[in-house]
């Protein structure tokens, strides 16, 4: 620590036990969201998965394709639900956020979600060999052949 003249500069000495202050009062709360496994979105009233499927916080499979991610968010038993699905391509585009970028979503989930493509379970009415998938990079929606593998989110009604 920085002395003068012998002594610890006061600034110093007021900033420690500042700091440790806060790191005991925050702590509870850094624990409690670490724990947290889904993003509660007031404004419609669905959760989501914090982390996309496939990252090291999610164990299951990276890519997938739509029948696969279709079928994942139906199988997935998280955090103690079970009543998980593929968001429709509305949902999905609720989590974009155009002034965010690389990856553009909300703040809180920037962190677990890839700069790529996540599928929908919305196929597209004129063409039902393809479903809307959006990009978290571009923040766009568009429809592609469901053979493609893409980024899974699941997502569920809050209770």
């Amino acid at each position: 620590m920085p002395k003068k003249n012998g002594f610890i500069s006061p600034v110093v000495a007021v900033i420690i036990p500042l700091l440790f202050l806060i790191i005991i009062i925050t702590a509870p709360y850094i624990a409690n969201f670490l724990k947290q496994k889904q993003y509660h979105d007031k404004s419609t009233g669905l959760s989501w998965q914090y982390c996309s499927s496939g990252l090291i916080s999610c164990p299951e499979p990276f890519l997938l394709d739509w029948s696969q991610a279709l079928r994942h968010c139906q199988q997935l038993n998280w955090d103690q639900r079970q009543d998980w699905r593929l968001p429709n391509r509305k949902e999905l585009i609720s989590l974009i956020r155009l002034d965010q970028r690389t990856p553009s979503t909300i703040e809180l989930l920037q962190a677990d979600t890839r700069n790529n493509v996540y599928w929908s379970s919305t196929t597209d009415a004129k063409h039902p060999d393809k479903a809307y998938y959006s990009s978290f990079f571009s923040g766009y929606s568009y429809a592609n052949y469901k053979i493609v593998q893409g980024h899974v989110r699941c997502v569920r009604h809050t209770d």
